[in-house]
């Protein structure tokens, strides 16, 4: 029996956006799904070829540099990108680099420990002030698994899951705190084609640190979207 998923359920399967999914399709025609009076259904193969483009997407290809290549092509060129990520570096050398403050984090990751590595993230934000929290331990952190990434120490779902604990929490602080009555607001968003958020979720925090109101869209938006909202929340500045 071949199971199909509606667009909602291919975008979680495959990390990627609704919309990321629509305008691969008809941009790049990057993917077919079948049609049904339900909307686009998507098989199997087209999980598995969506999941090879964003492996190609994360790796530094542009989508139209990667979208009309056979899915032998595509494994190819995630085969060849893992290779060359190995050889660029050993983990002793980095592991004497990193941040005593990151090592408990870090370890979590490394062992696919999502409640250690979450606790371990709200534990230091309640420490340290909101921007000793980003610039000490979310940034570098995320820098530091990507760089791992790069020279295969961590794996894709390793950098996953940091990034599923990030962005909760950022999330968190930025919806949670209160701002008084009449307080200068921001509206964070990426543009279309942008699927990297934590550069605005990071500025969020500090943003709200600073008692400024936050209206947070998140990435990949259309420019006319990002201004009309702006316009509409009556945001000061769009970043």
């Amino acid at each position: 029996m071949h199971i199909r998923y509606p667009i909602r359920a291919a975008a979680k399967l495959t990390g990627l956006s609704v919309d990321t999914l629509r305008a691969w399709e008809r941009r790049y025609k990057a993917v077919t799904p079948v049609r049904s009076e339900r909307g686009r259904l998507y098989g199997d193969a087209e999980i598995r070829r969506l999941l090879l483009l964003r492996s190609a997407v994360e790796a530094g290809f542009a989508i139209g540099q990667v979208a009309s290549l056979s899915d032998q092509e595509l494994e190819a060129l995630e085969r060849a990108a893992g290779a060359a990520a190995k050889k660029s570096g050993a983990v002793e050398g980095d592991e004497e680099s990193v941040p005593e403050i990151l090592r408990p984090l870090l370890d979590a990751v490394r062992v696919y420990d999502y409640a250690s590595a979450s606790g371990e993230l709200e534990r230091l934000a309640v420490l340290l002030t909101p921007r000793d929290f980003v610039y000490t331990v979310i940034l570098p952190t995320l820098r530091l698994v990507g760089e791992g990434w790069e020279k295969g120490i961590f794996q894709v779902a390793q950098e996953h899951l940091l990034s599923a604990c990030v962005r909760n929490l950022l999330g968190s602080l930025v919806r949670l705190h209160r701002t008084a009555n009449g307080a200068p607001r921001i509206l964070f968003a990426t543009p279309a084609g942008e699927l990297h958020e934590f550069g605005i979720l990071a500025a969020a925090v500090l943003a709200v640190s600073q008692q400024v109101e936050v209206t947070y869209l998140g990435p990949n938006l259309p420019a006319d979207e990002i201004l009309s909202a702006a316009a509409l929340s009556s945001s000061r500045v769009a970043a």
